[in-house]
């Protein structure tokens, strides 16, 4: 049996001095006890500076994952580049998620539909449609100013720490971009309180905001917005609308005193020609449609009108 805690790793336990099972079963119990303490104290203190990373990359690939680990420390892994294709992952605290892995594995595999992923970062949780550019064009992969290179010649792990590996660029084709929807907590200034007054200085706060649809596609300043809906709860009020093509913002607007619906098509017109014969026209902003409603009278005054999809209005007099 070891003699000490340090060397219950080394020497083994001499069960041929004992002569009953249960003094050797106490004899493995003691030294399994030790063993148990000894991998606890190495896991408490394991650090950077007493990692081996190739050792622990075999490890890795070895349970069938496949992870570039830079460093790890104690429960957690903290990497520059992070894919698991088989695996789980728990407890994993990152600064910013993307999900667009596709780019890489459709052009290996020569796919150009398109591809569709989240993006989370900051505040902000974002859905992404990309399309391949006209011609299929090619690029190296890259996250801002990061750029990949292959780590095998295999192709199956990538890296952007160490360079040019000897394996190539990571190659993917070339995408049109297009957000087609978000929640985030936008920041906004407010310059009056909520009874027009102003502030002094001005007050700063983030709201929650959901944007919904790509918009027409505009990329003038000031003009990004257009064509998207949102659904917005500001400092005092809850709004649901959409931004035209002229940039009318319509839609519905509720504060704790009131509820405005912007945007309502409104009676541009009033025909009363044939009201003696029972009915009057109407025209409505925007339709070239005349709306025809019927006129019951009694005793020559009129007590109902009755609209086209037969609801009836009853006229008191």
């Amino acid at each position: 049996m070891a003699g000490n805690f340090l060397a219950a790793d080394v020497n083994l336990p001499d069960l041929s001095r004992y002569d009953t099972t249960e003094q050797k079963l106490e004899v493995i119990q003691n030294y399994l006890f030790l063993l148990l303490e000894n991998l606890r104290y190495a896991l408490r203190n394991i650090g950077p500076e007493n990692l081996n990373e190739a050792e622990m990359e075999e490890w890795l690939n070895d349970l069938g994952l496949d992870i570039e680990a830079d460093t790890i420390i104690s429960k957690t892994l903290i990497t520059d580049e992070l894919y698991s294709d088989f695996g789980s992952i728990a407890d994993l605290i990152v600064n910013q998620l993307k999900t667009d892995y596709k780019r890489v594995t459709n052009y290996k595999l020569g796919i150009t539909s398109e591809i569709n992923y989240i993006y989370i970062h900051d505040e902000q949780i974002e859905f992404w449609t990309d399309t391949v550019k006209s011609g299929t064009p090619t690029e190296q992969y890259h996250w801002g100013e990061r750029y990949f290179w292959w780590r095998d010649a295999e192709h199956k792990t990538m890296t952007s720490e160490h360079g040019d590996t000897g394996f190539g660029q990571v190659t993917v084709y070339q995408y049109d971009s297009k957000l087609k929807g978000a929640f985030r907590f936008k920041e906004y200034t407010y310059t009056e309180d909520a009874g027009g007054n102003p502030l002094d200085p001005p007050q700063v706060t983030k709201i929650p905001e959901l944007v919904l649809g790509a918009g027409y596609g505009r990329t003038a300043e000031g003009h990004e917005d257009d064509g998207k809906a949102f659904i917005r709860k500001e400092r005092n009020s809850f709004n649901m609308y959409m931004i035209g093509s002229t940039q009318k913002e319509n839609g519905m607007f509720i504060s704790d005193e009131y509820t405005d619906i912007v945007g309502l098509r409104r009676t541009v017109g009033l025909n009363f020609s044939g009201w003696d014969s029972g009915y009057f026209r109407e025209t409505v902003e925007g339709l070239s449609q005349l709306y025809s409603y019927a006129v019951n009278f009694t005793a020559g005054v009129p007590t109902s009108i009755v609209y086209d999809d037969g609801v009836t209005l009853n006229i008191t007099w």
